[in-house]
């Protein structure tokens, strides 16, 4: 029980070493991706990997929790750059509920084990990740970008391009185009 509980909080200190330099240097998406792909690889191979394999099995579920510690928290900095400034705590505030309540569920969803298949709960985070991993594709890249500060300029991008090249866009300009 404490091997595992070791285990479970050194598969961290990587993350906490590595990733201040990646959120500095390296675009948002393609890791938050990636996170959530080796993710899933590691969920399916633990499904794949006879029982009788449990340092094999055991290495599969902390890559998978490593990297899942990763987009997490590269979650919290690419949350506050996606929301427009007018929005950007409410948004974030709200990221952050549901990932807890997501954290309050993993340890329900890890006993489905004990009253379903064994593979029920890597099954169940494996697809989480699939769908987190979808749903990253339809957000915007942040890194090195101007930051939206209105709603309307998420709904017109050109716009926030506009402002980065030339200048200030008047908020009457940013209607115009909603309105036509």
């Amino acid at each position: 029980m404490y091997i595992n509980l070791l285990l479970s909080g050194a598969v961290e200190l990587p993350v906490c070493v590595v990733l201040p330099l990646a959120i500095k240097y390296v675009k948002r998406k393609p890791t938050i991706i990636v996170s959530f792909v080796v993710t899933f690889v590691s969920c399916v191979l633990v499904i794949a990997v006879p029982e009788d394999m449990v340092a094999t099995k055991i290495s599969l579920s902390m890559i998978g929790k490593m990297f899942i510690s990763t987009a997490g928290s590269i979650n919290f900095i690419y949350g506050g750059e996606v929301f427009p400034t007018v929005i950007r705590t409410v948004g974030v505030g709200t990221s952050i509920l549901c990932s807890r309540i997501g954290g309050a569920i993993a340890p329900f969803v890890r006993e489905l084990s004990e009253y379903t298949h064994v593979a029920v709960p890597s099954v169940i985070y494996g697809v989480l990740s699939i769908v987190a991993t979808i749903m990253v594709f339809l957000l915007p890249e942040t890194f090195n970008t101007q930051l939206p500060d209105t709603i309307l300029e998420i709904e017109n991008p050109e716009k926030l391009v506009k402002y980065q090249t030339e200048g200030p866009v008047e908020e009457t300009e940013l209607q115009q185009t909603v309105a036509a």
